[in-house]
C-alpha cells in the first residue's frame, strides 16, 4: 500500500509541475515532494534510487519556485504601487531587496534564475535613485531603430520624457527628434563623415547619439536637449529595436524586426508608448525583458549622478567602451592586452542595414618574445535585390583598438584583388581608431581587411604569460565573429576561456555576439619555463 502511495505521489506532483506556477500549487507541490521523499526513504531498500532523486529534486525545485514567485509579486506590487499608488515604495523596495538576498542564499549556481535575479540584486541601489525618493527624477528615453544603424543602437526615431517623485511615476511624454531641433537654440559642427556624406554642415538632434559609446552619447543628448528646451536631464535611459525586442519577448508579444523595415519613423514610439500598459499588466514580466535587454547590451542607462555612473559602468549596463583588463582569475599580475569594438553607422539608404549581412573574423599570432600581430576581416554582404540607390548601402565605420597599436593596412578586397582605402586614423577616449566610408550595392559583397600590431611586449613571469582579446559589441548590432590564435613556436598554451577548438597549434572560437565578450590564454614558454 506505501508503494502504491507513492507512486502516486509522483504523479500527482508531475501533473502539478506541468501547471502555470501558483503561490498554492506550488505549495501542493512542495508538500506532495516532501511526503515523497519521507516515503522513499522508509522504503529505499526496495525502490530505485532514481524515484527518491525525483522527489528530493523536485522539492527543491518548487521551494526555490515559490521563493521565485514570491519575489515576482513582491516587484509586481513596487511598480504597480509606483505607476498608480499609493503606496510607500521606498518599504516595497527594501521588501524586494531582503527577499531577493533571501533567495540568493537559497539558490544554486546551476538554477536559471539565480543569474538574472543577481543581476537585478545588483541593480537595486540605482533603481532606489532612480525612483525619485531623495527628489524628483527627470529621465530621457532615447527610442533608436536599428535597421538604420548608428553608435548606439540605431537612428533616433523618438525620445521620451519620464518624470518620476518619491516612487511615482508623476508624467510620461513622447516627441520626435525634429520636434527637439525645432526649439533648439545655437548649433555645432557635425562630425566631419556627416558633413561629407550626408552633406549637414550643423549636428542634429537626431545624430546626437554619433559618439562611440553610451556615456559619451548621453551626454551630447543631454546638453542639445537641456538647450532646446530648459528642462534638466538626470539620466539617459537608451533601448535599441533589439532592446524593444528583448521586453517584447518576455510580454509574449510579437518582435517587431520585420516591421521595422518598412515602418515609418513614429514605430519606435509606438511600440515603446504600448509597454505603459504592459508595465500595468505584467510588470515582473517588463522587467525580466529590461534585465535581459541590459545584460544583452541592447538596452543601457546612463545616470548624470557621479555616485550612480560608477555603479552603471561596474555593472557594466552604461554601454561604455571600457578598457580592458587582464582578468582576475588570472595568475599573472600584467597581461598582453588586446581589444576590438567595430562602430558601424549607416549614412546612406534609410532602413539598409535590413538587408546587411555581416561576419567577422580576427586572426592573431602571439609572439611574447616579439609583439603580437592582428588581421582583421570584416565581411559584408548586400542581399538586397533592388538595383537602385535606395537599396545602397552606404556608412561609415570605426574600429576602435588599443592605444598601443600600428595599423599596417587597411585595404577592400575585391575580385581576389587587395585595393588600400582611405582611412582616418585618430585617438578618443585613450583608444586607437580607425575609421572608413563603405559602399555596398545590391548584390554585392565586400571584405576590409585592417592588419595592425602592438607595440607592447607580453609581459613574462617565470616563463608563463597570458594574452586577452576583449570583443565589445555594438548595441543592437550581433555580429557572428571567429577568433583564431596561433601560438608561435615554442609556446605551450596552459588555460584557455572559453573552450577552444585545437588544430595543431591553432585556437579557434566562434561568438555569436548577443553581447560583449572575450578571449583568454595563458602560456609557458618552454625555453623559460622551469
Amino acid at each position: 500500500m506505501p508503494l502504491i502511495s507513492l507512486f502516486s505521489v509522483r504523479v500527482a506532483a508531475n501533473r502539478l509541475m506541468e501547471l502555470s506556477p501558483s503561490e498554492r500549487g506550488l505549495m501542493a507541490v512542495s508538500g506532495l515532494s516532501r511526503a515523497g521523499s519521507i516515503l522513499t526513504s522508509l522504503y529505499s531498500p526496495v525502490l530505485p534510487e532514481r524515484l527518491g532523486f525525483f522527489f528530493k529534486t523536485a522539492e527543491k525545485k518548487y521551494l526555490s519556485n515559490l521563493l521565485i514567485h514570491d519575489l515576482k509579486n513582491q516587484v509586481g506590487l513596487s511598480i504597480s504601487q509606483g505607476l498608480v499608488g499609493p503606496g510607500n515604495t521606498l518599504a516595497i523596495f527594501s521588501e524586494i531587496e531582503l527577499r531577493a538576498n533571501n533567495l540568493l542564499k537559497q539558490l544554486d549556481s546551476s538554477e536559471k534564475d539565480r543569474t538574472m535575479i543577481a543581476f537585478g540584486r545588483e541593480l537595486l541601489p540605482l533603481a532606489k535613485w532612480s525612483m525619485g525618493f531623495d527628489r524628483k527624477k527627470t529621465f530621457l528615453i532615447v527610442l533608436q531603430n536599428s535597421m538604420e544603424q548608428r553608435p548606439t543602437g540605431g537612428l533616433i526615431e523618438g525620445i521620451g520624457i519620464a518624470v518620476i517623485d518619491k516612487g511615482k511615476l508623476l508624467d510620461t511624454s513622447w516627441v520626435g527628434p525634429d520636434d527637439v531641433e525645432a526649439s533648439l537654440s545655437g548649433s555645432e559642427d557635425a562630425p566631419q563623415p556627416i558633413r561629407s556624406m550626408l552633406g549637414q554642415e550643423k549636428l542634429l538632434f537626431r545624430d546626437a547619439n554619433w559618439p562611440i559609446d553610451g556615456p559619451g552619447a548621453a551626454v551630447q543628448l543631454k546638453k542639445m536637449y537641456e538647450r532646446a528646451t530648459g528642462r534638466g536631464i538626470d539620466g539617459a535611459i537608451f533601448f535599441s529595436t533589439a532592446g524593444l525586442e528583448d521586453v517584447l519577448l518576455a510580454i509574449g508579444k510579437d518582435p517587431i524586426k520585420e516591421k521595422s523595415a518598412f515602418s515609418g519613423p513614429e514605430f519606435v514610439s509606438q511600440i515603446a508608448s504600448g509597454l505603459t500598459g504592459s508595465l500595468k499588466s505584467s510588470p515582473f514580466q517588463v522587467i525580466k525583458g529590461l534585465l535581459t535587454g541590459l545584460q544583452n547590451e541592447n538596452i543601457f542607462i546612463v545616470p548624470f549622478d557621479p555616485e550612480q555612473a560608477k555603479i552603471a559602468s561596474l555593472s557594466g549596463i552604461d554601454g561604455g567602451n571600457k578598457k580592458t583588463l587582464c582578468p582576475s582569475q588570472v595568475r599573472l599580475s600584467e597581461c598582453g592586452i588586446n581589444s576590438i569594438y567595430v562602430v558601424d553607422s549607416n549614412l546612406g539608404a534609410n532602413r539598409a542595414d535590413y538587408f546587411m549581412k555581416k561576419s567577422r573574423r580576427a586572426s592573431v599570432i602571439i609572439a611574447p618574445l616579439t609583439t603580437s600581430s592582428t588581421i582583421l576581416d570584416l565581411a559584408y554582404l548586400n542581399t538586397s535585390t533592388v538595383e537602385n540607390s535606395s537599396s545602397v548601402y552606404r556608412g561609415y565605420t570605426r574600429v576602435v583598438i588599443p592605444l598601443s597599436s600600428i595599423v599596417k593596412s587597411v585595404v577592400s578586397v575585391e575580385n581576389g584583388e587587395a585595393v588600400q582605402i582611405p582611412t582616418d586614423n585618430f585617438i578618443e577616449s585613450g583608444q586607437h581608431i580607425v575609421g572608413f566610408m563603405l559602399e555596398v550595392k545590391p548584390g554585392e559583397s565586400k571584405m576590409i581587411k585592417i592588419a595592425y600590431s602592438s607595440t607592447s611586449k607580453i609581459p613574462i613571469e617565470r616563463g608563463t604569460g597570458s594574452y586577452v582579446l576583449g570583443l565589445k559589441k555594438q548595441p543592437g548590432d550581433s555580429v557572428s565573429t571567429e577568433i583564431n590564435i596561433k601560438l608561435s613556436d615554442g609556446i605551450t598554451p596552459l588555460s584557455v576561456y572559453p573552450q577552444a577548438k585545437v588544430s595543431g597549434g591553432d585556437l579557434s572560437f566562434k561568438f555569436p555576439m548577443v553581447k560583449s565578450d572575450s578571449v583568454m590564454v595563458e602560456f609557458a614558454i618552454d625555453s623559460l619555463f622551469r
